[in-house]
């Protein structure tokens, strides 16, 4: 088992991975004039590669853990990978 974690500041959104499945643990992108977001999904795309995303777990509903767009990235990057 593969535990990913990426570095999107204050904040969390984690992989984890095993045996081909993975599951997204939160989806925290901070609003940021830098390249957060190109990153993430970058991470996403690298880290889901030849897996399948089996399920998505928000830990909160607060600004750290959840983000309508890290939300939106998660979902779009699964649907493009799965």
């Amino acid at each position: 088992m593969n535990v990913i974690t990426v570095n999107v500041g204050q904040g969390a959104l984690s992989i984890v991975r095993h045996n081909r499945e993975a599951i997204i643990v939160d989806s925290r992108i901070p609003p940021s004039s830098d390249s957060t977001v190109a990153f993430v999904k970058e991470m996403l795309a690298t880290s889901l590669k030849e897996h399948r995303v089996n399920g998505f777990i928000l830990t909160g509903f607060d600004d750290d853990h959840t983000d309508v767009v890290g939300i939106a990235i998660v979902l779009q990057s699964t649907v493009q990978i799965g």
